[in-house]
């Protein structure tokens, strides 16, 4: 098979795995702008983040960095109930550490100047403990940076801890990499649960990042019996609208999490190292055979 039949094929996989795992990304910054002003109106939150890949040079990290700051000018200037999330492997980790830390560092000072928060998002494994080495590092600077932690590491339970004794803003994931080294899937969904238990318990800012229906009923029954006032809903844009909506109806803080850019760029850029298909079937309620 050519290369163009090939490329061909993969992008109609793209296409469909994304319509099947019932995620939305917008095209353009404009529409995001205007998609965050209809969340807001319902009183709902957004995190606003351009769609990731793999920066291969540092013209690559300058263009990032170039994305980031008209999100951070389009949240300010509309007065947008919004926060970003960035990666570190757009921002040149694979070139060179100094590079990613110091535009990290960058964006969230330049966020911080304008009281805009900034998330952290975990990546392959590889890249947690650069990952969480930088979030320390920034945080003693800036108080306005929370880190993402992903359920399907075993390593996670003793990140936390660690991280926790600091209390600082923690977003929980089950996670979206083929590589991890806890299975089946029903034990992810265990150790989600148990770390969800703690993040609610010491994070000053726990985000019960799922789009499991059990466990936001348990977070739920959890936030309403301790008061936990800052703690926070979020879900992909497009997957859990309805129920965002409802949850906010019912008092609790939601967040819609909204990439924008190139879907295709994203998806071809990270087929090696998504675990797409797993993630459509928990998308559609099974559980993954792992």
């Amino acid at each position: 098979m050519g290369f163009v039949a090939q490329l061909s094929q993969r992008t109609v996989a793209c296409s469909q795995l994304l319509r099947a795992m019932h995620i939305k990304a917008v095209r353009s910054l404009r529409r995001t702008v205007e998609t965050t002003c209809d969340f807001n109106k319902e009183g709902i939150a957004c995190s606003i983040t351009h769609l990731p890949t793999l920066a291969r040079s540092s013209g690559d990290v300058v263009r990032e960095m170039f994305h980031y700051g008209k999100i951070l000018a389009a949240i300010a200037d509309n007065n947008l109930n919004s926060d970003i999330t960035i990666k570190l492997r757009p921002l040149g980790l694979h070139i060179d550490n100094n590079l990613a830390f110091e535009s990290m560092r960058r964006l969230v000072a330049g966020a911080a100047e304008q009281g805009t928060f900034v998330w952290l998002d975990m990546e392959v494994p590889e890249t947690v403990d650069a990952a969480i080495d930088f979030f320390r590092r920034i945080r003693h600077e800036y108080s306005n940076c929370g880190i993402c932690l992903q359920a399907y590491l075993d390593r996670t339970g003793n990140d936390a801890a660690k991280l926790l004794r600091d209390r600082v803003p923690l977003r929980l994931v089950k996670g979206f990499y083929r590589k991890h080294d806890i299975a089946p899937w029903r034990n992810v969904t265990r150790n989600y649960e148990r770390l969800m238990r703690l993040v609610l318990n010491e994070s000053a800012y726990p985000a019960i990042a799922t789009h499991d229906l059990e466990l936001i009923a348990t977070a739920m029954r959890l936030i309403r019996q301790f008061n936990i006032e800052r703690a926070e809903f979020q879900f992909f844009y497009g997957l859990r609208n309805k129920l965002a909506q409802q949850l906010v109806r019912d008092g609790f803080r939601v967040r819609i999490f909204i990439p924008y850019g190139s879907v295709w760029r994203f998806l071809l850029d990270g087929l090696s190292i998504f675990d797409i298909w797993h993630q459509v079937q928990r998308t559609l309620g099974l559980t993954p055979h792992l």
